[in-house]
């Protein structure tokens, strides 16, 4: 099953994300301390329910901010 949009809402550093992910390689690129590997954790956080940067989940809401969502769309079974 494939990941087909990632949207995040007070994860870490964003506010909010909504990010398309298209059939093939997704590359996510920027800065050091830009969020790449926060998206990454939101994925493994919403798939296993634990993080693997901290074992606190309220280092995982965003600063101000009382709760955090995280919505992974999935494809709709086709074969890859």
């Amino acid at each position: 099953m494939l990941i087909k949009e990632i949207k995040l809402e007070s994860f870490r550093s964003y506010e909010f994300l909504e990010a398309p992910i298209h059939r093939g390689i997704t590359l996510f690129y920027g800065d050091n301390g830009s969020g790449k590997s926060s998206i990454i954790e939101s994925v493994y956080y919403s798939l296993t329910g634990k993080s693997f940067r901290t074992n606190d989940t309220n280092n995982l809401i965003k600063e101000t901010k009382k709760q955090t969502q995280i919505l992974l769309v999935f494809d709709e079974g086709k074969s890859v």
